[in-house]
């Protein structure tokens, strides 16, 4: 029997991934990479609202802001998206615990 080579990669691709822990298929099943409206579609309504009204009264957050407004995509492991979040939170903008939703 002729086994044609997607056939032959994909079938070690099953073993490997059978191979794995559930945590670790998890992980490489994570989405890291977003595009903004992916991004931003994390937010609900109101935290977007009181993010928009912060950049009237917060220099740090209105450059933030642009930097996601500039950005091409929004990688969810890069340590300025991860600290960005995290201030949102801190600041108030984002209940507790919210940061670490949107970061998933």
């Amino acid at each position: 029997m002729i086994i044609n080579t997607e056939q032959r990669k994909a079938e070690q691709e099953a073993l490997r991934r059978a191979s794995l822990t559930q945590a670790q298929r998890d992980l490489e099943d994570r989405i890291t990479i977003l595009t903004k409206l992916e991004f931003l579609n994390r937010f609900t309504d109101t935290e977007v609202e009181g993010i928009y009204a912060a950049v009237k009264l917060s220099v740090p957050i209105e450059i933030w802001m642009d930097k996601f407004k500039l950005a091409e995509y929004i990688n969810l492991d890069d340590k300025k998206t991860i600290n960005g979040v995290n201030n949102l939170e801190v600041n108030g903008l984002l209940a507790v615990g919210r940061a670490e939703e949107i970061l998933k």
